[in-house]
């Protein structure tokens, strides 16, 4: 029994090695030298060394891509169990001996691998010191390695497959496959169309020689190449029948390009001129030969008991459901087993004999429709200068029909729709559209006929036919084809083609065809690429314009008509590009996309460019999204004379509007605000002690709004953090917005220490789409600490009032005394202690008037230094004053004792501001 090896190995590696080996004999007769027979077998050491390198790191990918199937496997099989199908439990534990079969193999084969490195490598240290002797010995070794290689089981190239699958949503309807097999019979004997290059002939009552429709498949893992295995494909009818491959057969393989969903669940692949990657995906054809019996393949395809349609019951008659297969054998022997890996039964076989032809022939001009493009169907057409008789253009007097036999009608009059504008050098792709392309079986496009070239006959005729085209007069099978013309000397002529379709069934899809008129230009100019950023104010996006970006532009003549197409933004507006563009000059705007009129702008007087949003809200354009836009400007013949690319993206601003600061100096030289409230009452500013219930500022006493910010300053929030507003009952952030306004805080938390972390934001409103529905984007533009402050903080000191803040000359003695004798009573004048206020000097008061009333006396007292206990006297309030009364009579201090007046006031929140100043006991003498 044969290795069952999968793994994706790569061997014409080897091969070539062995091709380009030096045998044994060539050795002895054209290497003479034992350096040069060194050199020689050295370097077939290296390839073939390279050779296994390669062979290794192949079938470790293998082990890890069965491993991965194995892996599937044991998942299905434990889904089957659970759900006790039979059947499926039997054919997975056979697929899962024969992986694990593989692994095994491949492990084997990896050993066999890593044996060979080592002996090669040892050979490779051997010739450093080689003798004649021993360098025959070497390559005879040589000659071992190449045949052991060669005796290894090797998959085919790229034959590794260790799954097939369908890449769609699995659901209903949209799980299944179908090749389409709907054919027809050849009703006429015909020529399309006899002079014309690849001419196809008919022949009435046979079928077309082939037909080939094409699935989608993806297969694991994504490198295979299933173009190389086309022999190894096949299908296979749910009951295991496999007569079908009798009538088709798979002919060509191309790797696909990723699939999209649209809106409604419908597949679509992504259209690109770039090769597909190894993505896994491919495209797979299979051909329903010439002689093959429809109704025996009617047989196969149909029966009852089978799903066919969405909706059919189990037991009504429907399609057969069939399953791609691809063999995956590595050995040829004929006693060798076979290895197969099966799709799900998901391929629906159509074989109908029901035929729509197509009878109108509709088609595409690069983007323009026929309908909308010039030709000459009565006298009068926009292409004529002159009068003159043309041909009357005709159309099916309904179906398509083999010949014309009174079965047309006069019709297709385009005279008065604008003639298209070709560009010399450029193919114009010509792509059929319209119902039943499916039937169309191939096209060409040749000059209109003579009849209708007229201007100046045959002058127009004769210069038609001395152009140079490309692709004119060529069957092409399909339903594209392109055209160019090449002449430089046709450069604002008019010219008219004539584009002919045939049906599958040999009927004319026109019976005359359809002619459509160009006139040539040359290439516009391409002006480039400007990229505009656009940054919102606001949550109003009216007013907002991008910043100018520096740009020139080129002079045009003739310029007649602009068209302006965008990206679509989310919220489009039907008929509203996503933007418009704005082109300047030195003094001011010279052109518009909105509205604006190109027939008398200078473009090279052009410095600058700026975009305008138009959507009504931000959260139409995506956060840092590029949107796309071209500006074409035409002339009168409609050619494109210029070309102008513009983008637009959305950034968020990362700061504030323009003109917000802190005012210098606000905050300290530590990086703290403190913030020096008014003391309210209610709603009166009152600094009388202990009334005042609150402090406020003005927050423009600290930040400057200006410019932008003055605009804005609705937007912005001033917060500080755990505060609380008078009258308010929970501490949080207390916010103060707009940022100019007021600030009010509670009496509790102006304490002079307290450290309030505050943040000043900017809300820009709804701009981000990044953020949740109805979540604004803000900005932070400053952050420091705050400590709520009134005059009395560390920046107020108390003093015995010198001469000066009394008004005492200097020779005048001081009214009183810090030094007082154990035994007499003191009273302590509170206008002998002076206040003073490093901050601002009308704050500075004795305290017996202190400024505005702001502070009232509580308390007060007189200790000693050393024990901070009243021991020598007793103070007491008396009449706005303190008193100082003997506490003993028995107590003399033997020494006189420092002491400190403490007196405790009221400040005007009620807080209390303690006041310490020197004095000295004296002893009584």
């Amino acid at each position: 029994m044969k290795k069952k090896l999968f793994f994706n190995f790569f061997v014409f590696a080897v091969i070539g090695a062995l091709v380009t080996m030096t045998s044994c004999k060539d050795y002895d007769d054209d290497i003479s030298g034992l350096d040069n027979q060194v050199t020689a077998v050295k370097s077939d050491l290296t390839s073939l060394q390279s050779t296994v390198t390669a062979a290794q790191s192949a079938a470790t990918a293998a082990q890890s891509s069965a491993n991965d199937a194995l892996a599937k496997a044991n998942e299905a099989l434990a889904v089957a169990q659970a759900a006790g199908d039979s059947e499926s439990i039997a054919a997975l534990e056979e697929e899962i001996e024969e992986l694990v079969a593989e692994i095994a193999d491949i492990k084997e084969e990896l050993e066999t691998l890593d044996g060979l490195e080592a002996r090669i490598q040892g050979l490779i240290d051997e010739l450093e010191t080689a003798q004649n002797a021993k360098l025959d010995a070497i390559k005879e070794d040589i000659l071992a390695i190449t045949e052991q290689l060669g005796t290894l089981s090797f998959a085919k190239v790229n034959s590794m497959i260790t799954e097939v699958s369908f890449d769609f949503v699995y659901d209903d309807y949209e799980r299944y496959r179908f090749l389409d097999y709907s054919t027809t019979t050849e009703v006429v004997d015909y020529v399309f169309s006899t002079g014309i290059n690849n001419a196809i002939t008919f022949v009435e009552g046979q079928r077309l020689a082939s037909q080939a429709q094409k699935i989608i498949v993806k297969v694991s893992p994504a490198n295979a190449d299933l173009s190389k295995m086309l022999d190894q494909i096949s299908l296979i009818r749910g009951d295991n029948n496999t007569e079908i491959n009798n009538y088709l057969k798979a002919v060509k393989a191309e790797r696909a390009n990723p699939l999209l969903v649209d809106p409604w669940g419908d597949f679509a692949t992504i259209t690109t001129r770039a090769t597909p990657t190894a993505n896994g995906l491919w495209y797979v054809w299979f051909e329903l030969s010439q002689t093959a019996d429809l109704e025996e393949l009617a047989e196969l395809t149909y029966g009852e008991g089978k799903y066919l349609d969405y909706g059919v019951e189990e037991d009504s008659e429907g399609h057969y459901l069939f399953a791609l297969v691809i063999e995956n054998s590595v050995d040829e022997a004929e006693d060798a087993d076979s290895r197969f890996i099966i799709s799900d039964f998901v391929i629906s076989i159509n074989t109908s004999e029901e035929f729509d032809r197509a009878s109108e022939l509709e088609f595409l001009v690069d983007e323009t429709d026929v309908a909308g493009i010039n030709n000459r169907a009565i006298d009068g057409s926009l292409s004529l200068k002159e009068d003159g008789i043309t041909y009357e253009e005709l159309v099916w007097d309904g179906y398509a029909q083999p010949v014309i036999t009174g079965n047309t009608t006069v019709g297709d009059d385009r005279s008065q729709e604008p003639v298209y504008p070709a560009v010399q050098g450029v193919p114009m792709k010509i792509e059929l559209t319209g119902e039943y392309t499916e039937s169309i079986r191939a096209m060409y496009v040749t000059l209109d006929f003579k009849e209708n070239a007229i201007e100046s006959a045959p002058s127009e005729w004769n210069a038609w036919q001395s152009y140079s085209y490309s692709g004119l007069n060529t069957v092409v099978e399909g339903t594209e084809t392109e055209i160019v013309i090449n002449n430089a000397s046709a450069i604002n002529d008019i010219i008219g083609f004539r584009v002919f379709a045939v049906n599958y069934d040999g009927t004319l899809v026109d019976p005359d065809g359809k002619a459509f008129y160009v006139s040539l230009g040359v290439e516009g100019a391409d002006w480039g690429t400007v990229n505009t950023v656009i940054t919102p104010v606001g949550e109003a996006v009216d007013g907002t314009i991008s910043a100018n970006v520096a740009k020139t532009l080129t002079a045009l003549t003739g310029a007649a008509t602009y068209e302006w197409t965008t990206d679509v933004d989310e919220n489009e507006i039907e008929g509203t590009p996503a933007f418009h563009v704005v082109l300047k000059d030195a003094d001011g705007e010279l052109f518009s996309t909105d509205g604006g009129d190109v027939t008398n702008v200078d473009f090279e007087d052009v410095t600058t460019i700026h975009t305008v949003p138009t959507a009504l809200s931000w959260l139409a354009y995506e956060d840092d999204k590029v949107y796309n836009g071209t500006l074409v400007i035409k002339n009168g013949t409609g050619h494109v004379i210029a070309t102008l690319k513009v983008t637009f993206k959305k950034e968020l601003p990362t700061t504030s509007p323009s003109g917000f600061s802190i005012k210098t100096n606000q905050l300290g030289s530590d990086g703290i605000y403190r913030s020096y409230l008014i003391p309210m009452f209610e709603d009166v500013e009152d600094w009388t002690a202990p009334d005042a219930t609150h402090g406020s500022m003005a927050l423009s006493q600290v930040f400057n709004f200006i410019g932008d910010a003055l605009t804005g300053v609705d937007n912005f929030d001033v917060i500080f953090a755990n505060a609380l507003r008078v009258n308010a009952t929970t501490v949080g952030n207390l916010i103060v917005t707009p940022g100019n306004e007021t600030l009010i805080v509670a009496k509790e938390f102006i304490d002079n220490e307290t450290e309030h972390e505050t943040s000043v934001v900017y809300n820009y409103g709804e701009i981000s789409t990044e953020l949740e529905e109805g979540e604004d984007y803000v900005i932070e533009v400053a952050n420091f600490p705050t400590i709520f402050s009134n005059i009395y903080n560390d920046t107020y000191s108390w003093n015995w009032a010198t001469r000066a803040q009394l008004g005492l000359a200097a020779s005048d003695p001081l009214p009183y005394n810090t030094q007082i004798v154990y035994g007499s009573d003191v009273t302590i004048d509170l206008a002998h202690i002076y206040g003073v206020s490093e901050r601002d000097n009308i704050y500075n008061a004795p305290l017996s008037e202190p400024y505005k009333g702001s502070l009232v006396l509580e308390d007060a007292k007189l200790y000693s230094n050393g024990t901070e206990i009243e021991e020598y006297f007793t103070a007491e309030i008396v009449g706005g004053n303190i008193v100082l009364t003997q506490a003993s009579d028995s107590t003399n201090p033997t020494a006189n004792v420092l002491s400190t007046l403490v007196i405790t006031m009221l400040d005007m929140y009620g807080h209390e501001v303690v006041i310490e100043l020197p004095m000295t006991v004296l002893t009584r003498n």
